[in-house]
């Protein structure tokens, strides 16, 4: 207040995760989910928290498609096998990374 300003601060973003009830989860896995967007270290946490990460469809074949390589080695961590790093939250560069990986398994 040394300029004679006054600072108010208002919180404008708050995380407010869903429950996704067990049907949903098992249903998931019965449809062959093919894999994950994660955009943030704490979506990883949430998504890891809501499937079992043990059971080797999640871990080992699960594609888990993160926004940077700090996420990446969060969930190389946690034992994820099939995590491929996009290089950006945005659209492009998600829908690149998949393309990419589309025109290389195509070999």
């Amino acid at each position: 207040n040394m300029r004679g300003a006054n600072v108010r601060y208002l919180e404008s973003y708050r995380r407010n995760w869903l429950a996704i009830p067990d049907p949903v989860l098992n249903l998931w896995q019965q449809k062959k989910v093919a894999g994950f967007i994660i955009t943030s270290n704490a979506l990883l946490q949430r998504v890891v928290d809501l499937v079992d990460i043990k059971d080797n469809y999640w871990q080992n074949t699960c594609l888990w498609l993160v926004a940077s390589e700090r996420i990446k080695q969060a969930a190389q961590q946690l034992g994820l096998q099939n995590v491929i790093n996009s290089h950006g939250a945005n659209d492009l560069a998600i829908i690149n990374t998949l393309l990419n990986m589309e025109s290389t398994n195509d070999r």
